[in-house]
């Protein structure tokens, strides 16, 4: 099982995972709040959950721009992409656009990290 990692407090994290879930995604994709993860497995500091999206897949982390790139493997129609995704120049683009949602999430009055 894998799971998708969100800030449950955060409207934009919220609305992001509505998306996600509104999707066709593979069985093997869950969305669970931070809050949820941390409660039951503390591996993972929530100070780092707080700071960026991740995805748990087995015995892997994946987080920022690499846990949404891992992310397509699990939705339908998009998981073509995957292979394109993982060349360089392309995943930097995702990155830059990471860092962009990232800092407008950290600036938002409907996120509450800071």
């Amino acid at each position: 099982m894998h799971s998708l990692l969100f800030d449950g407090n955060c409207k934009l994290c919220c609305a992001l995972s509505k998306i996600i879930s509104n999707l066709k995604r593979s069985d093997q994709l869950c969305l669970q709040t931070l809050q949820d993860y941390f409660e039951n497995d503390q591996k993972i500091p929530l100070q780092e959950l707080n700071e960026e999206i991740h995805l748990v897949s087995n015995e892997q982390v994946f987080k920022g721009h690499l846990a949404l790139i891992e992310l397509t493997r699990f939705l339908k129609g998009l998981h073509f992409f995957y292979p394109v995704l993982k060349i360089y120049p392309v995943t930097k683009m995702i990155q830059f656009l990471y860092f962009l949602m990232k800092s407008y999430r950290s600036q938002s009055k409907a996120c509450k990290v800071k």
